[in-house]
């Protein structure tokens, strides 16, 4: 999810520096050390803010621009903006202003003035498009930005960003599109701008989001994931699956669902096992996750784990939240990858624990984030499902099967960029 990638780029070079910020700007390429940021809008989601994505008005067709939003000034002006987070990225932040180029492209039906403020202390560049329904580039050093007569000059530090449209008619809103933004320094975006594309589509196998594959799975991820086995010492018997369920008389039809699916793609070698305690009865649920997870790790050898949360695990406990990081840093401390799936909402549902549930959910997403570890959504698993996939408010065997089959996609994808490399 590229509205994520800079928070997680923050997150890991915090973890490597052993500070709360980044030690120095993040790259979002390795391979191209001179571009400090880049978004093309082609991932479901984007930490650009107030506009949508769009498939309307595109340079390339399969592909996507941003639409701004409208802005409101409270004179009725017709303005249109977007505004995103610069924490990550760190401008000019020593960096030489007149190094630092800033471009996008940009499409709009009526004339006006295009606004590009960078924050704090309301630096601007002002200009008129040349052209309207067609695309054409907008581009500037950082440099050229002013405010009141005064210049940037490398000691500040921007932390956001904010693209405005205002247009010379006032009646009603206009169409305003942007894309390829991107910020770079020591060198014309245009002139890296192929290299750029080439790299983000090499990440198109690597990258995976909730909205269009039902797991998330991101490059920090990876280098996240890969620097705890590292650090774990420890190797775990390849493919191998351990399985808890919502509750423990779910963990059969997970399995069942794992091997039903791997026998469809015909997936060979993963071997599934059903948590257990240690009198082998089933085990399943948040408080058995917490308290038998290391114990199943050990005896299966499992280089996997996954943990399928359910509704009730959202009031299980006063502080679901350190429960769940807890398990999640003790399986990646044993060399084992966890794998958490997201309870999904029942049918007939109240608002209040509608919005209950989403802050559960909530919090699990930010943990997986901070620590690297996948996750996929029973939502995503179940829908377009037939039969009814519930039973009052917790998964049935035919909803978990169907998770089971989702969570083999997430575990394909993992072996083929963790353990193969």
């Amino acid at each position: 999810m590229k509205h994520l990638a800079l928070f997680y780029a923050s997150i890991l070079s915090a973890i490597i520096a052993g500070a709360d910020v980044p030690a120095k700007p993040f790259r979002p390429y390795p391979e191209l050390q001179d571009v400090l940021m880049y978004e093309g809008f082609e991932s479901p989601t984007t930490f650009f803010e107030k506009g949508k994505i769009d498939s309307d008005v595109v340079q390339t067709p399969g592909t996507h621009s941003y639409k701004l939003g409208e802005v409101d000034w409270g004179r009725n002006d017709k303005w249109l903006g977007t505004n995103f987070n610069l924490n990550a990225v760190k401008i000019p932040a020593g960096m030489d202003p007149n190094n630092l180029y800033v471009y996008f492209m940009m499409w709009t039906d009526e004339t006006g003035e295009i606004i590009t403020k960078f924050h704090e202390g309301d630096f601007e560049k002002k200009e008129s498009p040349q052209k309207i329904k067609t695309w054409f580039p907008v581009m500037f050093k950082l440099y050229e930005l002013g405010n009141k007569g005064k210049r940037i000059d490398a000691k500040m530090s921007f932390n956001w960003c904010e693209i405005l449209f205002k247009p010379h008619s006032n009646k009603e809103y206009p169409k305003v599109y942007i894309d390829d933004f991107c910020v770079t320094s020591n060198v014309k975006p245009p002139d890296i701008l192929p290299r750029i594309l080439v790299s983000e589509h090499k990440r198109s196998f690597i990258v995976r989001s909730v909205a269009k594959d039902g797991f998330n799975y991101t490059l920090q991820d990876t280098e996240i994931l890969k620097s705890a086995l590292k650090a774990s010492l420890r190797r775990r018997k390849p493919k191998s699956v351990v399985v808890f369920g919502p509750s423990p008389a779910d963990g059969e039809a997970l399995v069942k669902g794992l091997n039903s699916e791997s026998a469809t793609q015909k997936t060979t070698g993963f071997k599934f096992d059903r948590a257990t305690a240690p009198d082998d009865s089933p085990a399943g649920g948040l408080d058995d996750m917490r308290t038998l997870l290391s114990f199943n790790i050990q005896k299966q050898e499992a280089e996997t784990a996954l943990l399928v949360l359910g509704y009730g695990d959202m009031t299980a406990s006063s502080r679901p939240g350190e429960n769940i990081r807890a398990i999640l840093e003790r399986a990646l401390a044993m060399g084992c990858i966890p794998i958490v799936c997201l309870p999904a909402p029942p049918p007939g549902i109240s608002k209040e624990d509608k919005a209950k549930l989403d802050g559960f959910n909530n919090t699990l997403t930010n943990l997986c984030l901070q620590l690297g570890v996948p996750w996929l959504e029973a939502s995503f698993a179940i829908k377009g499902e037939k039969t009814p996939p519930f039973e009052a408010t917790q998964l049935n065997a035919a909803g978990l099967e169907q998770v089971g089959a989702l969570a083999l996609s997430v575990l394909k994808h993992l072996e083929l960029q963790q353990f193969t490399k």
